[in-house]
């Protein structure tokens, strides 16, 4: 006990100054205390709330620091919480503390079990109360670690505040099958006036399964402050109230009691609001009620090469599992990419992509055992917010997952503005292989040879694994990469996986946005209005639901909604390379330089290339757009009147056969308006009329659209844009009779 105290200075551990031997007789010096046990202090009956929660967080400090030093104590329980005068709270007698690492398996636990069990024989009084706070993986002589002490700080919060042990019986055998098998009453059906927040603490802390359970002493610490944090502003803030009209003698305190708990659960609910407002407002510059969040590529701290796909494939899930938050925006991956070299700074690159928080992290390879250690940084103060570590067998990379979803569930969402409860119903990976192809294939980019590989990898993790929603979501993705690139057999198969991923877990919202996207261009205009619209009621902040609804929108022709949307994107996500699209409404709606700022947030791809030289073509800056050097492609043959005749028609008829079958309709429209510059009217009128027969009704572009000069005064131009006004006409008076 003497080794294992002395190393610990805390003021909340009583400290042991010196060991030493007189006269043949060791003994200890140690720091006085003046007051009495917490096992005293609980003869008259529960504490206080706010005693209660002050022990509560100076407990959990001790065994954080206890925790730190690789101490685990073992035997918390009110005996060996001692409470000074000053009502400081010291822990006590490290007479079972053995270190974490290694020495505290089930051989050593057992002993100590089997010397709790004796005394239990000849004293019952005293052996009852520490078998009464024991944790079940103690009770059941496994391997211990931090978990358990939190179990057993439970089990004295569930005291401190009902008056009652957890877990009673007139045998340690009915003790012990009760910790094991049965949940206790919970405190605040024995005690009415108790928060429900605290309810809902204690009960977390005596989890059965240590997965679900506080994941440390620091997070149980953590809610505690939470929650007498606001319980203070309560006290200091509340409005006076009239007292009831005199009940009952019987039912008076029970009246209090239902009294306070209401406010306490008022004033919880306003200071975790003023939290996240203020949290939001720092983000996204006062409006929007959202936390928002990027999570930066991981470092590979192990050396071994092999493991490098992790760096990406771990922060992807962890995306994942934190996007069941609705109110909180992630920063796409793509976004944060760049910060994947090491010696970063958390802070700056939080400031740079313009978020309140940021994810970083390290894993490294331990013998079998790999470790991932996560941190979140506020970047407004530097300062550290949570921070947790999980561990499993390098082979087991599904326990890992499980393990760290319910540390991010436990610790991470109530500090970022979700239940903790979010995500719970989400499918999980049952096949090791499946699980290991999925997360090699995340990330893959979308070249055409990388896209195929990473396909392979997800259809065989799926025909493994037909149950696990993420895998189908990210095939649907890359299916569709492939359709984009030519292969039209790969759409069907996009939206069949799309579907397969929502039907499995309606929650996620990948599939849903691709499911928005094949529609509108497939020209199924008013099921996609539909849907973008639920999907931005249920995630009003996130810019994906924002952006997707614009998408709908320019399809539409309805240019200015589909602006306002593309703003309220960008302004949830600055720096979203998706948000380049939305450089097409501008374009159309004649703002040139507004459609360039959004086609600078990809400003190195081929693809804006190309929509900046449809601007500098639309300015009269032929040369200017033949200058941007678009390496590949068919564009350059039709800009360069050098080249002969025959060799244009030859280029101008096979893109009008690739652009009639493509399944995206605006590929025809815009296929159609270069066309019609590039001196091949009656191709581009048949584009025309094949993209508005798709629901393409870009009606203003129609009219304003200088590629189509040449064309828009023929009888079959005006014929075509009536039909595109009559059903975007049609599709707004449907889209209004169906508001509530």
């Amino acid at each position: 006990e003497a080794r294992a105290a002395s190393s610990l200075q805390h003021p909340n551990i009583c400290t042991i100054y010196d060991v030493d031997e007189a006269d043949g007789k060791p003994f200890i010096a140690m720091e006085l205390l003046e007051g009495e046990t917490l096992r005293d202090r609980l003869g008259p009956g529960p504490l206080k709330i706010d005693a209660l929660l002050d022990l509560g967080i100076e407990i959990a400090d001790a065994l954080e620091a206890a925790h730190a030093r690789g101490i685990l104590h073992r035997d918390i329980k009110p005996a060996n919480i001692f409470v000074t005068r000053r009502g400081e709270a010291k822990l006590l007698d490290f007479g079972l503390a053995k270190q974490a690492s290694g020495d505290g398996g089930a051989a050593g636990d057992t002993e100590g079990m089997t010397a709790i069990a004796e005394e239990h024989l000849t004293s019952p009084g005293s052996a009852l109360g520490t078998v009464a706070y024991m944790s079940p993986e103690q009770a059941r002589g496994e391997t211990l670690d931090a978990r358990s002490d939190v179990f057993s700080c439970g089990a004295v919060l569930y005291e401190m505040a009902t008056g009652r042990q957890p877990f009673a019986g007139n045998t340690s055998a009915v003790i012990f099958e009760a910790i094991l098998n049965r949940s206790p009453v919970s405190p605040v059906q024995l005690r009415p006036e108790l928060p429900e927040e605290l309810n809902q603490i204690v009960n977390t802390a005596l989890e059965k399964d240590r997965d679900l359970r506080y994941q440390s002493s620091s997070e149980l610490k953590a809610h505690l402050k939470r929650l007498k944090r606001n319980s203070d502003s309560a006290q200091s803030g509340k409005a006076p109230v009239a007292p009831p009209a005199a009940p009952a003698p019987s039912s008076r305190r029970r009246w209090k009691g239902l009294t306070i708990a209401a406010a306490l659960v008022l004033a919880a609910g306003a200071g975790a609001w003023w939290m996240l407002r203020g949290r939001s407002t720092r983000a996204s510059g006062g409006g929007g009620g959202q936390t928002t969040i990027a999570i930066l590529p991981f470092q590979n701290l192990s050396g071994d090469a092999s493991l490098d796909y992790l760096r990406i494939a771990l922060p992807d899930e962890i995306a994942t599992t934190l996007s069941y938050i609705p109110t909180l925006a992630i920063r796409p991956f793509a976004s944060t990419q760049k910060y994947s070299q090491g010696n970063l700074d958390p802070q700056a690159a939080g400031r740079e992509l313009q978020v309140a928080d940021v994810l970083t992290g390290h894993f490294q390879k331990e013998g079998d055992q790999l470790r991932l250690t996560l941190e979140v940084i506020d970047t407004g103060s530097n300062r550290l917010l949570w921070r947790d570590a999980s561990s499993a067998a390098a082979s087991n990379l599904i326990g890992l997952r499980e393990q760290l979803a319910s540390r991010l569930r436990q610790g991470l969402f109530p500090l970022l503005g979700g239940a903790a409860g979010a995500g719970v119903g989400a499918t999980l990976p049952k096949n090791a292989e499946a699980y290991d192809l999925y997360l090699r294939s995340r990330p893959a980019t979308s070249d055409l040879q990388a896209n195929a590989e990473a396909t392979a990898m997800l259809e065989r993790s799926v025909g493994l694994d037909p149950d696990y929603a993420p895998a189908w979501a990210a095939l649907s993705n890359r299916y569709y990469y492939a359709g984009s690139a030519g292969n039209l057999d790969a759409y069907p198969k996009a939206v069949a996986a799309a579907e397969r991923a929502s039907a499995l877990d309606p929650n996620l919202s990948e599939p849903t946005q691709y499911l928005i996207v094949i529609a509108t261009e497939r020209g199924d205009l008013e099921h996609a209005y539909g849907r973008a619209r639920d999907f931005l009621r249920r995630r009003p902040g996130d810019p994906r639901a924002h952006f997707t609804l614009s998408y709908v929108l320019r399809y539409a022709g309805l240019l200015d909604e589909a602006a306002r949307e593309c703003e309220s994107a960008l302004a949830a996500d600055p720096h979203s390379r998706d948000l380049r699209s939305c450089g097409i409404a501008y374009t159309q709606l004649g703002r040139y330089d507004r459609a360039r700022d959004f086609l600078r947030l990809d400003s190195g791809a081929q693809w804006s290339k190309a929509r900046e030289a449809d601007i500098l073509l639309k300015e009269g800056k032929r040369e200017e757009a033949a200058a941007l050097g678009l390496s590949t492609g068919w564009r350059p043959v039709l800009m360069d009147p050098a080249k002969s005749r025959e060799e244009r028609d030859r280029v101008a008829a096979a893109q009008e056969r690739t652009a009639m079958t493509s399944p995206d309709s605006e590929a025809q429209f815009m296929t159609g308006g270069f066309l019609a510059w590039a001196g091949y009217p009656d191709a581009a009128l048949r584009l025309l009329r094949r993209a508005v027969e798709r629901n393409y009704l870009c009606v203003p572009a129609m009219d304003k659209d200088p590629f189509f000069d040449s064309v828009r005064k023929t009888p079959e131009f005006a014929a075509i844009r009536e039909e595109a006004l009559t059903r975007q006409k049609e599709f707004v008076a449907r889209r209004e009779a169906a508001k509530p």
